[in-house]
Formats: structure tokens, C-alpha cells, sequence
């Protein structure tokens, strides 16, 4: 496993996770109650063409208030459905050989998010650049 990549990654799907809890804050809960915490799997991806679920989980972690925790790679989110959300969301982020990076993440039965980004490496600096969003649900 790529710690410093893994690391990079974990970083941006943490802010996309303070983003979408912030908004649900901002319209009041109308929506349902953000989730509580998050599931982050790390691996290769299955091709690549384009995002596809991971080929393999190299590292498992829960995201909360309580910070960044390793988890079993078993650990499966809790899907208990509160208005359009999950209690826990859950985000695959994954690399291909291409220098392509995806993180997709799930915050309900009907709201994910998958983007694109590219990994650029600098000796021992990684920088992850050009975010694209490529699907909504």
C-alpha cells in the first residue's frame, strides 16, 4: 500500500465528507440527519477505463469525530437509512496503474458522488490534481 497516496486521498474525501455534513447542517436537517461517521476502503482499482469497485481492499478506515481509525477490511458501513442519508457513509477510493485516482463516495440509498483526479509524483511528494466530478446519483 501506498501510505503517502492513501494518505492524500483519505485527506480529500475527508473534506468532500465536512462538506456534505455542512450542508446538511446549513438546510436545517430538512433532509434527513448527515451521517455519523465513515467507511473508507483503499486499493487498486478493477481497470483502467474508468471507476469500478475495488479489485482488492488494502486498507479499511472509519472516519468520525473521534478522527481516523483502521478498521477490519470486513467492516462494512451502517446503512440504517435516515431521511436521504445512511447513519455511516462509505467511500472506495482507488488508483490505477495510469495515474488515475477515484473517490467515490455514498452518503445515501440516492446520493453518491464519484470523482477523478490525477496523482502527480514529485520524488517522495504526491499531489492529486484536476478534480473532476464524472457521475451523481
Amino acid at each position: 500500500m501506498d501510505t503517502v497516496l492513501c494518505n492524500a486521498l483519505i485527506q480529500i474525501c475527508k473534506d468532500h465528507f465536512q462538506k456534505a455534513d455542512a450542508d446538511g447542517v446549513m438546510n436545517d436537517n430538512h433532509y434527513g440527519t448527515p451521517p455519523e461517521s465513515m467507511i473508507i476502503s483503499f486499493g487498486p482499482s478493477q481497470n483502467n477505463d474508468d471507476w469500478r469497485p475495488l479489485a482488492v481492499k488494502e486498507a479499511v478506515f472509519r472516519y468520525s469525530s473521534q478522527g481516523l481509525q483502521r478498521v477490519s477490511a470486513d467492516t462494512m458501513p451502517d446503512h440504517t437509512e435516515n431521511g436521504m442519508y445512511y447513519k455511516e457513509a462509505y467511500a472506495e477510493l482507488s488508483c490505477q496503474d495510469n495515474g488515475i485516482a477515484y473517490i467515490m463516495i455514498q452518503f445515501g440509498k440516492r446520493y453518491a458522488r464519484c470523482y477523478q483526479y490525477n496523482i502527480v509524483k514529485h520524488g517522495d511528494d504526491i499531489q492529486i490534481i484536476n478534480e473532476k466530478l464524472i457521475w451523481v446519483s
